[in-house]
């Protein structure tokens, strides 16, 4: 049955946001959550918090923290939450498993519902379409001893996109790996899969035959970019078709993107430049072959991360992660006119030949301890058209961020769980907005975050800017699709491309064979 991405009306109150402590506890509802919120004690921005305390606005809550140890980055297909376990550099007795599976159907009460998947060295970036989760393998040589004595056809090791089926959660299979980097000897033929984006073209038709062919493109990146396709009706015949390099002649990128972001409505994508400070948008109105539309920089910036769109797709929003204020000691460091590094940053892309930079956003309350970055983010889909996004911070923990004004984004909440806890205390690697709750994979990487073993949290936010949300039917981070209709149109005309799943355009391939 085909599956739509389907709108739903949510309701809260009213808060104002003031810096609160209180002692993290599980509660059983969002409801009973924002009550508590109500009763904590109030307490000074500066002041440093107790042993054992959590720091947040009053309007964010906890509802529930699952231990899934050490985490990476997040993806959503319905009530199921694909967790990335990350990377465990610099922890030799790390795991390095993968990913797990969590039901989220009571947000307050998340469950390990799936095996882990032990075929990933480091990297192990995630996302999800319907019963095939993708994961990333980077860095790491792996042996047939990593995957339980499976080959991966590479003698010299492997690095690439790997398929898993989860039709069976307690046992993930993998049904196809993607060798991204076939000859190591060739750098420009190259990419070592530290990330990947997916990019569903639901309406591709066989060149051949001129039938519909259903395919998901996959750009697999960083050192190079690897463009990948695979067949929604045979995934096991995944394949690198392409190669995307835009570097400008002695322009000082890298060549590579550390994160590409696609915006399906405007046929847009945006390419975080690989350890630079340069942004390129691409016009991906052919997915698999994309064509440069502008690069811009900005020497304000440490290291360019990732990006997203907002729901209009008029504003990008670019992530700072600097990798200097990761491995340093210090605070970060707000308030918000501070300093711009580790930062995001917002573009007026309007017309997206001619980037406009306005302003940037840092987080507005010190931290006290290094390790403190903007990080993974996204964009709430809200009725009103408002702009709002919700970021992982890493030390700085999660914040929520209204940037409908671009030149003036505002924070109206935050969470930092147990910071004087070392074992406890918030360390977000990405933190998303999903169906109204945020979610938090919170990191174990010892090389640039002082470690924690927190696992996944669940936050609710009580504002009114949020109450209008529209649910989604899955989420991927730097994919986004359009809005149900009539939704979209509060963004602009975006209610015009696919929103199918590919379920019910598969099934009926399935019953007659064939697909005009």
């Amino acid at each position: 049955m085909a599956t739509h991405l389907i709108g739903e009306m949510t309701g809260t109150r009213n808060r104002s946001e003031r810096i609160v402590r209180s002692r993290p506890r599980l509660v059983a509802s969002a409801l009973t959550a924002a009550l508590f919120a109500s009763l904590v004690v109030v307490g000074d921005q500066g002041a440093r918090a107790d042993h054992n305390t959590d720091i947040h606005s009053d309007n964010m809550s906890l509802v529930a923290t699952l231990d899934t140890g050490h985490g990476g980055d997040l993806a959503f297909w319905g009530d199921t939450a694909v967790l990335s376990h990350g990377s465990a550099d610099g922890d030799p007795g790390g795991r390095n498993d993968g990913f797990q599976l969590v039901d989220i159907s009571d947000p307050t009460k998340p469950t390990n519902i799936g095996g882990v998947f032990e075929c990933v060295k480091t990297g192990a970036d995630v996302s999800v379409w319907r019963d095939l989760v993708f994961l990333s393998s980077s860095e790491n040589v792996l042996t047939s001893d990593d995957c339980h004595g499976e080959s991966l056809g590479d003698p010299e090791g492997f690095m690439g996109l790997q398929i898993v089926s989860i039709e069976n959660p307690e046992a993930p299979e993998r049904i196809a790996s993607v060798n991204t980097c076939p000859d190591r000897r060739d750098p420009t033929r190259c990419s070592d899969s530290h990330t990947h984006t997916l990019v569903p073209d639901l309406e591709h038709r066989d060149p051949a035959t001129g039938k519909r062919d259903p395919r998901l493109i996959v750009y697999v990146n960083r050192t190079n970019q690897a463009v990948v396709e695979v067949p929604l009706r045979n995934p096991v015949d995944a394949r690198v078709i392409n190669w995307v390099d835009f570097a400008p002649p002695s322009s000082g990128f890298a060549g590579a993107c550390h994160d590409v972001s696609v915006f399906l409505p405007r046929n847009l994508a945006a390419c975080a430049g690989e350890k630079s400070t340069q942004v390129q948008i691409w016009d991906i109105s052919d997915p698999a072959d994309p064509s440069l539309v502008s690069v811009t920089s900005n020497p304000e910036m440490d290291n360019v991360h990732g990006s997203t769109f907002s729901w209009d797709g008029n504003i990008l929003v670019v992530a700072d992660e600097a990798l200097a204020g990761l491995a340093s000691s210090g605070p970060c460091p707000g308030p918000a006119t501070s300093s711009p590094i580790g930062a995001l940053w917002f573009y007026d892309i309007s017309d997206p030949a001619v980037p406009v930079l306005k302003n940037f956003y840092q987080l507005p309350q010190p931290v006290e301890a290094g390790g403190c970055t903007a990080h993974q983010f996204n964009v709430v889909p809200l009725r009103s058209g408002r702009d709002v996004l919700v970021a992982g911070w890493f030390l700085g923990g999660t914040t929520v961020v209204d940037f409908t004004d671009p030149d003036n984004p505002e924070q109206i909440a935050h969470y930092r769980a147990e910071p004087d806890d070392p074992e406890r205390r918030s360390n977000p690697w990405s933190s998303y907005w999903y169906n109204g709750f945020v979610y938090a994979n919170n990191t174990f990487d010892g090389d640039f975050t002082p470690k924690t073993e927190r696992g996944f949290d669940v936050f609710a936010v009580d504002d009114p800017r949020l109450k209008d949300h529209i649910r989604l039917n899955r989420f991927n981070f730097g994919t986004q699709e359009c809005l149900p209709p009539p939704h979209g149109a509060a963004h602009g005309n975006l209610t015009t491309c696919e929103t199918d799943d590919g379920g019910g355009l598969l099934d009926a391939v399935r019953a007659r064979g064939d697909e005009s």
